[in-house]
């Protein structure tokens, strides 16, 4: 048989029948992939930083509440791609779960598009910014509405988050050297399309809510996710899809993590053919509990960048946001600065820098990926001290001109929004170092069958570092409320009143801390041998055929 005409192996098309290398799969298939992903960010991503203005403004929650219900937002999106990943990977399948997952989120966007559309749905209008006024909060049906509005959103973006990327992948075959070229493109594509998707929402869409109304940028981001359904669906000819076998590979780690004492202390039970099975297992098990400092350092990471998607969103709500006479940069917009970073640095990190580092290293990837994490975290703690330097100079333009108790919308202080930009730019490149080094290092350090669920790792640090968020506001506000004149460092509506500065010291504190504990914890880790796994199985092959437990332990 010719080699494009090869069956491949564990992929069906949408039928179910025996897929082939010319017909289904590749580069043709993976644009589907990247597109829809393109569409799914432009739709979502102006949720994560504007979302804090239309709690405040619309729904009347006070700043630091507004705050919260954010990043409880943004976690919950993170966390469940867990539960998905169980589901996906042992009984639903990657395509439809992705599916599934896409008319959720069009289904949360559609309600949140409603509520902004019809003022009986939300509290009545009320100037938030005047400390005269007193406004009606969000409550009853109007909540109702939003946070199941918001929550179907979640659950959308977390089935995306754990599914589409690897139906990508999917997409080519690991065992054909052409195709894993493909496949290394497909991934620097896929961060490319994160970027390009992003850029416009937080700049078109984000532009939109803010003066032209909430109901029709949430309405173009509805439009925008159909789109992208379409996009994805089109694709189904194409793709190669991927086999369940009715099992999930992480309650198999599971189950061996439970079991692993029960295996020590009784050798001989491992004498059963269903008990040899758990050798393996129990060594993954090993594995994976290897990485969870790894994993647990990196969760400060998130915690600084949900204070870029909240309090430094509202920092610029405050400031001069003119480019010109006729034209004024959504505060929301800020993001945008470590996108093209993003855009710009990626390439030039792969192109010129790893090249040079490997003639220093002999490292294929120039650094390990735990020294790139470790740039990260640091530059992230910068990131947070930057934040606290431009807020005491914003406050002393605020003193200055005698305006702490302005009114935002009517009068921003005479200072440019882009003097934020620096933060978010520092924090653009921690994020290249970090996050894209934590997903090559989970990938490269997880046994051979775990290596789709590893990327959990990564989206369950970040929804803990928005957990964690949360609650670190609330316990701040309640250890400063007998030091301050109001309710705690970051309490009310009043931004200038508040003590940010402070709270953002804190931060670059901690991460300096985290960084440091970081390094001892790095500085012991021993990667795996990337041919552990397939020794393992062999060996476990050899007890099953001989029966002889020497023969695993020699």
């Amino acid at each position: 048989m010719d080699k494009d005409e090869q069956l491949v192996e564990g992929k069906v098309d949408w039928k179910g029948r025996a897929v082939k290398r010319n017909t289904h799969g590749g580069a043709k298939s993976g644009f589907f992939v990247l597109a829809t992903f393109a569409f799914e960010q432009m739709a979502t991503l102006s949720l994560a930083v504007n979302l804090v203005t239309y709690f405040n403004t619309v729904m009347h929650y006070n700043l630091s509440d507004a705050a919260t219900h954010l990043t409880n937002f943004m976690g919950t999106s993170y966390i469940l791609s867990i539960v998905v990943a169980y589901l996906t990977d042992g009984y639903l399948g990657r395509f439809k779960a992705v599916l599934l997952s896409l008319f959720i989120e069009f289904l949360g966007l559609g309600l949140l598009t409603i509520q902004a559309h019809y003022p009986k749905l939300q509290p009545p209008k009320c100037n938030i910014f005047d400390p005269t006024a007193k406004c009606e909060r969000a409550s009853g049906e109007d909540t109702a509405l939003l946070f199941l509005a918001l929550y179907l959103l979640a659950l959308g973006a977390a089935g995306v988050k754990a599914s589409l990327p690897t139906h990508g992948a999917d997409q080519f075959d690991d065992k054909d050297p052409k195709e894993t070229k493909q496949m290394s493109r497909y991934f620097n594509c896929l961060l490319l399309m994160v970027c390009v998707g992003s850029s416009v929402s937080i700049t078109l869409i984000v532009w939109v809510e803010d003066n032209k109304g909430w109901d029709l940028g949430f309405f173009i981001s509805t439009i925008t996710l159909f789109l992208g359904i379409i996009v994805f669906s089109g694709g189904l000819p194409h793709y190669r899809i991927h086999v369940t076998e009715g099992n999930s590979p992480m309650a198999e780690l599971i189950q061996a993590a439970i079991q692993t004492s029960t295996e020590i202390d009784n050798p001989e039970q491992l004498q059963s053919p269903w008990k040899l099975c758990r050798v393996t297992q129990v060594e993954n098990a090993k594995i994976i509990l290897g990485m969870v400092p790894i994993f647990l350092c990196t969760i400060t990471m998130t915690l600084c960048l949900a204070q870029l998607q909240t309090f430094s969103i509202q920092q610029g709500v405050t400031m001069d946001t003119s480019l010109s006479k006729s034209f004024n940069i959504p505060p929301a917009s800020l993001p945008i600065i470590p996108l093209v970073a993003l855009m710009i640095l990626v390439p030039t990190y792969d192109l010129l820098f790893v090249p040079f580092a490997r003639k220093y290293t002999g490292l294929p990837t120039g650094i390990t990926h735990l020294q790139r994490v470790g740039v990260g975290l640091l530059l992230s703690s910068l990131s947070m001290a930057a934040a606290a330097i431009f807020e005491v100079k914003r406050k002393e333009v605020a003193i200055e001109n005698n305006m702490l108790d302005a009114i935002p919308v009517l009068q921003p202080l005479p200072i440019s929004v882009f003097w934020l930009s620096i933060q978010y730019f520092i924090f653009g490149i921690a994020d290249m170092f970090t996050y894209v080094g934590l997903l090559e290092f989970f990938y490269s350090q997880a046994p051979k069958g775990l290596k789709a669920i590893s990327t959990c790792f990564l989206w369950s640090s970040m929804a803990l570092g928005y957990y964690l968020s949360s609650i670190l506001v609330q316990i701040v506000n309640g250890s400063t409320k007998k030091f301050t004149a109001s309710r705690g460092w970051l309490a009310g509506n009043n931004i200038n009143r508040n003590h940010l500065n402070l709270f953002y010291w804190l931060l670059a504190l901690l991460s300096l801390i985290n960084f440091f504990v970081y390094l001892i914890i790095a500085k012991r880790y021993k990667y795996r041998p990337q041919s552990s796994t397939d020794q393992i199985d062999i060996k476990v092959h050899e007890i099953n055929d001989s029966g002889d437990m020497e023969n695993y332990s020699k």
